[in-house]
């Protein structure tokens, strides 16, 4: 359980990098790069819910 929440805080912070990659992707007014890390943001979220699916999983056990 440790090791999940361990890495669901790690994709957090790479989230948080993400976001402010973003911003500064919009404020240059590149759009191509804007899209590409909403992509990597989206995946990163997909991790982060499985992480908490497997966190329901082992409390079911």
């Amino acid at each position: 359980m440790k090791d999940i929440i361990n890495k669901i805080n790690n994709l957090k912070i790479q989230r948080n990098d993400l976001i402010k990659q973003f911003e500064k992707a919009m404020n240059d007014k590149d759009i191509s790069v804007a899209i590409a890390i909403k992509i990597k943001q989206d995946s990163i979220s997909n991790e982060i819910m499985k992480c908490y699916d497997q966190m329901i999983e082992l409390q079911k056990h």
